[in-house]
Order: C-alpha cells, then structure tokens, then sequence
C-alpha cells in the first residue's frame, strides 16, 4: 500500500481565466480611480499659491485683491502722479461707467471733465491741420502719411513755430495740460488701478485691463514735441525741464505691476533718446547747463523693474492661470494650443484626476529660476543664464510632442500632473526673458546718454569734443563707463563733425556702430528713412549681417519736412 500523499489537482484553465479576469477588473478600477478619481485639495502655501491670504469665500487666494493692496499701499492723493495726469489726459481708454471709480479710488474729486483733456498729438483734427498746411487735402493714405512725418519728425528734432506752424498752435492749445504732466512727473508714486480690480468681480489677472498705458505713451510724445519746440527756439533750459519730465513719465510707468507695463514704459524711456541727443549737442548749451543735465542723467538709476514684474506678478498670474484651469479642467490646456474647444479629448482631459499641488509648485520653480537669473548683475553672465532658462524650458515642452508621454499620463497621476506643468509652463513663460533683454538695451541707452552728457560739458568748456574718451577724466568723470553688455569700454570716434559713439550689442562684434534690426536700421550712427525710398533701400545694404551696435551720433540731422503733394 503506497503512503505517497495524494496529489492536489492542478487548476483548471477556468480558474485561469477567473483570476485574470478578476486582475482585470481590479487594474480596470485601479485605473479609472486614478484617471477619474478626485483631485487632492489645493493647499495654501508659499511653494503652492505663493500667497496665503486674502482667501475668497471658495478659501482659495484673492489675487485681485492682493495685487489692490500692494500698490495702494503709501499712495496719497498728494504723491501720486496719476491724480494730476487724468486730470491732463482725461478718462483716455477708461469707459464713461468707469471713470469715476477710479478717480474716487486715487482720492481724485471731482471727476475731471473729458473736455479738458490734452488733445491728443495724433488726433484727427490735428493731423487735419497739418495736412492742410501741407497742401493737402488729408484724405488720401499718402497725405495723411505726410502728416504723420511731421509729427515724427518733431519728437525728436528741433523746430519752430515758423518752421510747423500747426503744431506751435497745438501746443498753445494745450498749454495747461502740458504744464499739468510736468507737474505730474515731479510727484514719486504713480498709481492708477485697472478698473477691473474695482467692479467688485473676480476675474483672473491675464484679463485685467490696463488703463491709459498709450495715454501715457502719447503723454511723453507731447512732451517731447514741446521740448524740441523750445530748443528749437533756442530755450534749451526749458527743452531739458520737458525731456526730464519725459523721463520721469517712462520711470513712474514702471512702478506699475505688469509687463505689458514695463515694456511700454522701457519703449517710452527709449523715445526720449534722440530728443536727448539734439539738446546735448546744441550750442546754446551752456557748461552748466550740460553739467545740470548730466547730474540728472547721472541721479537716475538704470532700470530694474522686469525682473520684479516677472517674480511677482507674472508670477502671480501664472498661478491664477492654474486655479482657473483646474476651476474648468485640464482640457483647457488643449484649446491653448488651437485644438477645437468641443473635441472629445477636452471633455475627457477636463475629467481626468490632476495632482495641482504638483502643477502649483512646478510652476513656482520655473519662476524662481528666472527671477534668479533676471537678478544676476552682471550682464555677460545674466544673458548666458537667460539664454540656459529659455533652452531649459524649452526642452520639457518638446516632450509634449511624445506619445509615450501622454501614455505615461494616462497611467500615472503624478507623471499626468507634471505633463499639465510643462504645457502651462511652456504656454507663459517661454517667452518672458525676452523683457530682460530689452530692458538691457534700454539701459545701455541711458549709459550712452550720460555719456553724451559728459562729452557735451567737455564741449562747452574747451569749445570742441574730445578726441578721446580718457580726456574725460577725471575733470569731468572719475573713471569712464564700461559697456554694460561685455564690461568694456565704449567705442568713440571722434570726427570733424561730432562723434560717433556705440556699444557693441549683445553679440559683441564691432559693427562700426550700425543695427540691422533696431528702428529702421541704422548705418554707422545715422537712421536710415522709414520710407523705402530707393536710397535709404540701398544703404541699407551696407550693414552688416546681425549688426546690433547701440549708438549716439553728432550731430543729428536737421527737422526735414515732408515732400508736398501736388496743389490741388
């Protein structure tokens, strides 16, 4: 009798095929509960919402509000500049309904009437004027285009009254608007709040409305206008107080909180430049007027307000941008990038489970990376670190392209969030370090200012310009300047005329002072026309390939009004 135990029956392919079946259904519920599943909480942090209060009543940040208070803080109807530019500008882009709740917020009373306003330079009826003048009937393309010259040319070359005289009686009619902006610029805080803060709405910060930005541009043009009106009638005192007050109006937009607003205020500030230049080389200018001048130049700071812009409230939109996505679903991200708004993978993608805390954090430490190489002081050294943020970021957003990504989404919550990060990330900030880069010419213009300033002292007390920049110190200066791009001295030429003064840009070469890109393109120091008139196309030619030199040329030429048209 055999005492082996007996053996266990082997399991049957129906067992098999049960426990497969029953794994299935397991990983099946496994995975909609990670796909479909509830989100986490959001959790307010300094890591995640940057912000911790004030909270709305859904307990997540009221940005709005924040940003509200920030920038009100320290405002008195005393020191803000706005309270006297609405009052020489008027509501500007400010719809009727809105106007009052913005001056009522800037302590400003009464509302200021409309009619009081400036009469904007390139308003129609101007134009009009000048058209007449012209001989034209301003009509046409081509006579309001003439009228057009006009004005450019008088922003930033001197004229009289005799030589333009509608825009003379411009500037009588709008004499106390004009003293009001001066008036303005002297203030410290510039504080003008976007009526969408006001309507007692929540709205997210990417829609909010930014009043009178272009008032403020056409502000500082008015002002420019008048200064070249004064220099051109020999009043170089008066044509400085006016293109200081220009500068002014460009460093009290920076004190806004967006980016839109430091470009326009970085464009602004690059406006006066050429202005600038004409007075410097005038020669009325007395030494110490050139001296007063370059104190000025000297007492202002180059600016700084980009790299805060970034950190905080592009920042902050940033994240508002996320709460708002995660509001609505992940499919929104998909409507960024132009996929129809009714497509099935939207409504699947705004179903999906989505790790925000993750995406909150991601984000925040893009925006540290940037703001720390925004900071970095050293030109040379900011740009490369730049140059290394935008590769970086760039590389996550290809990734996007890659199918397997997308698989591995799918089944991974937290490789799902990260995917969310990148494309935000991708969408808002890949293109924000080039305001540094703008800001960096704008700077190295108002290096190559002070310059000019100390070169126009030299004029007035030895009767001519140096034949080198060394011959500058240390009577006038201590030490000369470096070029803010590479930390090297500026390039001079001295020649019978004046001088050509330039830093080599951003790419380092010596391109004799010419820029391919910057306005109309520049030769050797000499803006090309903006028109394509077969002269200007073929100097044109002549600069180098790249050329991005930043330049002063002395002299500049002279107020050249427009070929007529024909009388009719």
């Amino acid at each position: 009798m055999s005492t082996d135990a007996p053996q266990s029956p082997r399991p049957t392919k129906v067992k098999y095929l049960r426990w497969l079946a029953l794994a299935a259904s397991l990983f099946v519920a496994w995975f909609c509960w990670q796909l479909f599943g509830p989100n986490p909480p959001i959790i307010i942090s300094k890591d995640t919402t940057y912000i911790t209060a004030p909270l709305l009543p859904n307990g997540l940040p009221d940005y709005e509000k924040y940003v509200l208070d920030k920038y009100r803080e320290g405002v008195t109807p005393e020191n803000n500049a706005a309270v006297l530019l609405l009052q020489a500008l008027g509501p500007g882009d400010l719809e009727p309904s809105e106007f009052p709740a913005v001056c009522s917020e800037i302590g400003l009373a009464p509302v200021p009437p409309a009619a009081d306003a400036m009469e904007p330079l390139d308003e129609a009826d101007n134009r009009q004027r000048i058209s007449n003048w012209l001989g034209d009937f301003g009509q046409t393309d081509s006579d309001r285009d003439r009228a057009d010259e006009v004005i450019r040319e008088a922003v930033d070359h001197p004229w009289s009254s005799d030589t333009v005289p509608p825009l003379a009686a411009w500037i009588h009619r709008n004499e106390r608007s004009l003293d009001l902006i001066v008036r303005a610029s002297e203030r410290p805080r510039y504080y003008l709040p976007s009526p969408t803060l006001l309507n007692g709405t929540t709205e997210i910060l990417i829609a909010m409305l930014l009043p009178n930005v272009q008032s403020m541009r056409d502000a500082a043009r008015a002002l420019l206008v008048r200064a070249m009106w004064h220099l051109g009638e020999n009043r170089p005192v008066d044509a400085w107080r006016d293109l200081r007050a220009s500068h002014r109006l460009a460093r009290l937009m920076a004190q806004g909180p967006t980016l839109v607003e430091q470009f326009v205020a970085i464009g602004t500030d690059e406006m006066q430049v050429d202005g600038t230049v004409a007075l410097l080389d005038d020669h009325c200018l007395t030494a110490d007027e050139a001296r007063q001048i370059l104190s000025d130049l000297a007492a202002r700071s180059n600016s700084s307000s980009v790299a805060t812009s970034l950190d905080q409230f592009e920042r902050w939109s940033f994240l508002d941008v996320i709460l708002l996505t995660k509001k609505d679903g992940a499919g929104g991200l998909l409507e960024i990038h132009d996929v129809k708004p009714h497509n099935l993978a939207v409504k699947l993608l705004n179903r999906v489970s989505i790790d925000w805390n993750l995406v909150l954090r991601e984000g925040n430490q893009w925006y540290d990376r940037m703001s720390a190489a925004a900071r970095i002081s050293d030109g040379s050294a900011r740009r490369k670190a730049l140059d290394q943020f935008d590769s970086n970021i760039g590389q996550p957003a290809q990734q996007l392209r890659q199918p397997g990504q997308w698989i591995a989404g799918a089944m991974s919550r937290q490789k799902r969030s990260e995917l969310v990060a990148t494309s935000l990330a991708a969408w808002f900030i890949s293109d924000n370090s080039a305001a540094i880069k703008f800001e960096d010419r704008a700077n190295t213009h108002l290096e190559l200012l002070r310059l000019a300033a100390t070169l126009a002292v030299y004029r007035a007390e030895h009767g001519q310009y140096p034949d080198k920049l060394e011959d500058l110190v240390p009577t006038i200066l201590p030490q000369l300047p470096v070029d803010l791009y590479h930390a090297k001295p500026f390039v001079y030429k001295r020649d019978a005329e004046g001088y050509l003064l330039y830093s080599t840009g951003e790419n380092g070469i010596d391109d004799g002072g010419s820029n391919e890109q910057y306005r109309n393109g520049i030769l050797a120091g000499r803006e090309l026309d903006w028109n394509d008139d077969p002269t200007a196309e073929k100097l044109r030619k002549q600069i180098p390939a790249g050329a991005d030199d930043l330049s002063i040329r002395v002299p500049r030429p002279a107020f050249k009004l427009p070929s007529p048209s024909a009388k009719r």
